[in-house]
This record gives structure tokens, C-alpha cells and sequence, in this order.
């Protein structure tokens, strides 16, 4: 099978190394994100896809902050589809992006904050489950802070996108 095909609104595929790994696709924004967004292939196996590894960055991060512990899973995973994304939204911090903002964030406001953040998470989560055709018992999310926040918290939806017993928080963060 190779490459999965990319969907229409995926434009603009420039790689960043000859072969299978590290492509760049740059993704127009859904009505729930803002501006262009990057997302990385870092690995495409050589067959189908039995493995569907999404990898997601911290609050002012982006898809290549994520880039080396994806090219690591990769490496020990070669049957596996290996993405980084990068968050809908740019990050009202400064630089990089974010799933929600964490200005004047609490205990008390981060889980509405989340729940509006989640609809754009698994609208990503959805699409390359299509592209790949690997379904939530085979899709692994892995996140660092909010990245892991924003996994951790769709599988315990009664709707998971990805088996909840295959998250990976990336230790450090606290947004």
C-alpha cells in the first residue's frame, strides 16, 4: 500500500529527507482551527499501516517539537504510521501553537477549556485514522503536556478515539 493518500485539504507535501520518513504537509485550518498548521509524517511502513502512532506537543510547541521521540517510536515500531501534529491554534504566548489557551488558566476553568478544545483533537485524531485505515484499538496517542493532556483526557470519553489503554504521557509540562 505505501503512502496513504492525503486527503484534498492537505496541501503542499515538501520533504524534509529522501525515503519514508519525515514529511512535512501543511494543513489548511478547519472551521475550528486558526491559521496553517504543519503536520509531520515521520513514518510511513513499507506496507499498510497495522500501527497508527499520533503524536501531540505542549502548549507553544509545534509538530517538530515532537519530531525525535517520534522518529525513536519509528524506529521500534516499523509497522507503524508515525504523525506529529500540530495544535489548531496558534499559541496566544508568543510562538508555537496550542489546543486552548492557558492565560488566566485554573483548576476550576481547564475543563471547559479542554471540552472546547476536544472537537478539533479528534477531528485529527479522525483523519488519520481514515487515511491510514487504522481503526482506535490500533491508534496510539502521545502527548507532552497539553499535548498529553488533551489524549489523556479523550480516552476517558465513552466515545475514545484511540484505545485508552494506549496512551503515552511524555513526562514534564504542567498545562
Amino acid at each position: 500500500m505505501g503512502m496513504p493518500s492525503v486527503p484534498p485539504r492537505w496541501v503542499g507535501v515538501r520533504p524534509v529527507r529522501k525515503g519514508a520518513v519525515a514529511r512535512s504537509i501543511r494543513v489548511r485550518p478547519s472551521k475550528s482551527q486558526s491559521k496553517m498548521s504543519t503536520t509531520l509524517i515521520l513514518q510511513t511502513p513499507a506496507g499498510s499501516a497495522r500501527l497508527l502512532l499520533l503524536l501531540f506537543h505542549g502548549v507553544g510547541g509545534t509538530a517538530r517539537s515532537m519530531a525525535l521521540p517520534g522518529l525513536l517510536l519509528a524506529h521500534a515500531f516499523p509497522d507503524a504510521l508515525v504523525v506529529s501534529i500540530d495544535a489548531a491554534h496558534v499559541s496566544d504566548l508568543g510562538s508555537g501553537r496550542q489546543w486552548f489557551s492557558v492565560r488566566g488558566i485554573t483548576e476550576e476553568n481547564r475543563p471547559a477549556r479542554v471540552d472546547s478544545a476536544m472537537p478539533a483533537f479528534r477531528e485529527s485524531i479522525a483523519q488519520w485514522q481514515r487515511v491510514s485505515g487504522v481503526g482506535a484499538r490500533a491508534t496510539v496517542l502521545v502527548g507532552f503536556s497539553q499535548g498529553a493532556i488533551m489524549a489523556l483526557e479523550s480516552a476517558r470519553r465513552p466515545d475514545a478515539p484511540a484505545d485508552g489503554r494506549r496512551q503515552l504521557e511524555l513526562p514534564g509540562g504542567d498545562n
